[in-house]
């Protein structure tokens, strides 16, 4: 049966203590929202993903201002991501599939209507943890003597006081991985804005629904780790636009050997960046850009600028910093830095071994660059994406 979440916010009084109001929680309010029709903004849930695979899909599944695309009037693209381009197709599984994303009791597990929602339709949140974004608040400084190779000095010498005026009255909001697949952005009174499911996770949320009961209370669903692992939120420079950018960078902990990246600048309005993910059972890497479009390629010896086949489970909290870019210049890029991962025992062997992952740093440098291509890997021609990071 699935973990169910929860999040609680207390009021305090002048003295910090806590009051005697009851708590909101955001499993009551994500309960009535998940019986509502349509996004956000019609009272319902915005669920959102992004995915294209060359493979199956003729075209990438759409995604419009409401960011609510995991529904049903979607289902023939959905059915390609979630199932990975399967041979077969049944558009009953992969409706009642979409419902159980969405909190409904499509699988017939407890004892209401398979359109009613379920108790648990907010997923545990294990090894994720909160993170809470408002307004920019990095410090900057022209002192070049003191801070001059510093990020302080670099954001002053791009401007970054003018996106802190930019974003000055930018709605708080908190950020939070859970076992339901998804990334859930919540307001300070715990609406849930919007939930993001990485592409990497997509094909997973088939786990969590186990057989469907031929009446009320006889079905099973099963427990996942998915978006399980750390956060990190940093303002970065994009050189290529100049301007900045909130980038939210995320590891799935449990959930697998991926990292996944938002740009949340607006928090109303988050765009996916990229993510990777090492398919260690199947020895291929897959690259999602920007756009959704994914990338896959066989290890390759030769793959030196989309090589994560060293990747374990990203437990990994990403460090976003900047870094020198030549030797001996001043030159700098914006980069996460993170552990290779859990290995689960498959200890590295030796060169080229498929088991040599987890033992590993990764620099990932986060500026897109059109110039680099996943052709190097092997990707085929209509597979091949360039770096959006």
């Amino acid at each position: 049966k699935q973990r169910i979440g929860e999040i609680k916010r207390y009021q305090l009084d002048a003295n910090g203590a806590i009051t005697s109001d009851p708590p909101i929680t955001a499993q009551s309010k994500l309960f009535t929202r998940a019986s509502g029709i349509g996004s956000y903004s019609s009272g319902g849930r915005s669920i959102w993903t992004v995915g294209y695979d060359p493979l199956c899909m003729s075209s990438a599944l759409p995604l419009d201002g409401n960011y609510n695309n995991v529904t049903t009037a979607n289902t023939a693209n959905l059915e390609s991501l979630l199932y990975n381009c399967p041979a077969t197709s049944s558009t009953a599984t992969t409706q009642n599939l979409i419902n159980f994303v969405r909190g409904f009791n499509s699988s017939w597990e407890e004892n209401s209507a398979q359109t009613a929602v379920r108790t648990s339709v907010l997923g545990d949140t294990y090894h994720s943890e909160m993170v809470l974004v408002g307004i920019p608040n990095a410090p900057w400084s022209s002192d070049v003597t003191t801070f001059g190779k510093s990020e302080a000095y670099f954001r002053y010498q791009y401007n970054y006081s003018g996106f802190i005026d930019s974003n000055a009255s930018r709605r708080s909001q908190l950020y939070v991985g859970a076992n339901d697949g998804m990334l859930h952005a919540f307001d300070l009174d715990l609406n849930e804005r919007w939930a993001f499911i990485p592409p990497s996770v997509t094909p997973m949320l088939r786990n969590m629904t186990g057989t469907t009961g031929l009446n009320a209370g006889s079905g099973t669903s099963n427990s996942i780790f998915s978006v399980d692992g750390p956060i990190t939120v940093k303002d970065v420079y994009f050189y290529g636009e100049s301007k900045w950018k909130t980038v939210l960078m995320g590891g799935l902990g449990w959930g697998g050997n991926s990292y996944y990246a938002l740009d949340i600048t607006n928090p109303d309005a988050p765009a996916h960046l990229f993510t990777v993910n090492n398919d260690t059972a199947n020895k291929v890497i897959n690259y999602w850009d920007a756009s959704g479009k994914k990338s896959t390629f066989a290890y390759n010896a030769s793959c030196t600028k989309f090589d994560y086949s060293k990747l374990g489970g990203a437990w990994s909290r990403p460090v976003i910093m900047l870094l020198p870019f030549n030797e001996n210049s001043t030159s700098q890029r914006w980069v996460a830095v993170f552990g290779g991962g859990y290995a689960g025992g498959a200890s590295v062997t030796g060169t080229g071994s498929t088991s040599a992952f987890g033992a590993y740093v990764y620099v990932l440098e986060l500026e897109p660059d059109s110039s680099i291509s996943t052709t190097s890997c092997g990707a085929t021609s209509g597979g091949a994406v360039t770096s959006t990071g």
